[in-house]
């Protein structure tokens, strides 16, 4: 899995040990798998046989780009970059994402402007050259 995905809105913090437990009060935390984008998960090995090395470098250097960004605005991006994966088109509208408007909410509860967001990381995903603008509300996936 490329490490720039691994973002805060990816981690969720358990309870701390009780105050009987060996270390009391230490406090773990659990990465939700299913918030992180497919395209972090960069197949080294598949079947048993090695992947083409080359290949493997290419994907993560591919996805570097986004060491650029702090972690919480990576956050919003590789999210936005699952949910314009999960449309499974290479084109796609600005209306097809707010259709997706409700996991957005969900990762980030306290954000009440969700739309102007999504926008936001449209263009943050533009600079990186990871989606173009068509024009009108419409977008080209890049990569």
């Amino acid at each position: 899995m490329h490490g720039k995905f691994l973002t805060p809105s990816v981690i969720v913090q358990r309870k701390a040990l009780s105050l009987g437990a060996r270390r009391a009060g230490w406090v773990g935390c659990n990465i939700r798998l299913d918030l992180i984008a497919a395209d972090a998960q960069i197949l080294v090995v598949k079947d048993g046989q090695p992947s083409d090395p080359d290949a493997v470098r290419t994907a993560f250097r591919q996805f570097n780009r986004l060491g650029d960004l702090d972690p919480n605005a990576r956050g919003w991006a590789t999210l936005t970059l699952r949910m314009i994966r999960s449309l499974g088109k290479e084109a796609f509208s600005l209306g097809d994402l707010y259709q997706r408007e409700l996991p957005f909410s969900t990762v980030y509860p306290a954000n009440r402007n969700v739309r102007a967001k999504i926008r936001q990381q449209l263009q943050v995903l533009r600079d990186l050259e990871y989606v173009e603008f068509c024009g009108k509300g419409t977008y080209r996936l890049l990569i």
